[in-house]
């Protein structure tokens, strides 16, 4: 296993929040907003953080209806809710037409400068940026007992219809297949999967660099390469037993982050420890600052030229 007590590089900067951080976006200025789960409370918030220092710029915003019957209540009974899409410092949340589909439904678009509803469509369902400026929806009807899907391009910073694509889906396709994922917008370089059949995994695995047993690694690693590192993160199967959400007892997993630097590692972690689960997507890559969740309650941010 790894030595953690010996000397490495520390994080840039680290928020701690109990419950959940479960996702993340950027904005303009230098702002990450990140969403925060409360299993305990069945409740959804989130928190604007400095993109530099870690510090929150507020938090604990529960998103609410502002229009309507249900006005200042919470959307989703608080729960149901989470990010869909950002802009400048515009962040759109989704809710989810019903607590077992995860169909997304309803747009909401929040000033984060002033955390102020800006407009909502709690009717309507984000498709897709076509561009910076204009979004594809789609609204669902029944018909003859059919759900029937109409399309629309709103503008992105108000609201208002620009066109109506009626049941054009040709069309609506093109225009999803021509746009660009949320993840080129914001920049980030995402691990690639290795798997135990791949030649990539025979190779990493030569190269000895990990200190773990092979039979012990789960289901390949996760690696991004860059031109001075390689960052790899792995599940290694352990002796102890944990219970599974259902009950069944099995071989809990930790989740290491590992990187390499002239082929010397330079840096260790734990994403999770003792797990009945799979981390799926636990790190990324953005601007030569590395992000993952410790423990699920602790972002991390590290600044790889420091290392």
């Amino acid at each position: 296993m790894f030595n953690f007590l010996s000397r490495q590089a520390k994080p840039k900067w680290q928020f701690q929040k109990p419950g959940n951080l479960w996702r993340m976006l950027f904005l303009n200025h230098q702002r990450v907003i990140v969403e925060h789960r409360s299993n305990q409370e069945k409740l959804t918030s989130y928190v604007l953080l400095d993109q530099n220092s870690g510090q929150p710029l507020w938090d604990n915003f529960t998103l609410k209806h502002t229009k309507g019957e249900k006005s200042g209540q919470p959307v989703g009974d608080g729960w149901w809710v989470g990010l869909e899409y950002v802009r400048n410092n515009t962040v759109y949340f989704h809710s989810y037409s019903d607590p077992n589909n995860p169909e997304h439904l309803g747009i909401w678009a929040m000033d984060t400068s002033t955390q102020t509803i800006i407009w909502e469509h709690p009717e309507l369902s984000f498709i897709c940026a076509k561009n910076q400026d204009e979004f594809l929806c789609y609204l669902e009807t029944n018909s003859g007992g059919f759900a029937e899907r109409s399309f629309f391009i709103i503008d992105a910073k108000t609201g208002a219809d620009i066109e109506n694509l009626g049941f054009d889906v040709e069309k609506a396709n093109a225009i999803r297949h021509s746009s660009q994922t949320l993840e080129e917008l914001q920049r980030v370089q995402l691990p690639y999967a290795f798997t135990p059949e791949s030649q990539q995994f025979r190779e990493l695995l030569s190269k000895n660099s990990l200190n773990v047993k092979p039979e012990r690694l789960i289901s390949g690693v996760d690696v991004i390469i860059s031109d001075a590192y390689e960052i790899i993160g792995y599940h290694e199967q352990t002796d102890l037993m944990v219970n599974t959400a259902a009950g069944l007892p099995i071989q809990a997993l930790n989740y290491a982050i590992t990187i390499i630097k002239n082929n010397k590692t330079v840096y260790n972690d734990f994403l999770g420890k003792a797990m009945s689960g799979m981390i799926m997507d636990g790190f990324f890559l953005r601007e030569n600052n590395l992000f993952y969740v410790r423990e699920r309650d602790t972002l991390i941010c590290l600044d790889l030229e420091r290392l």
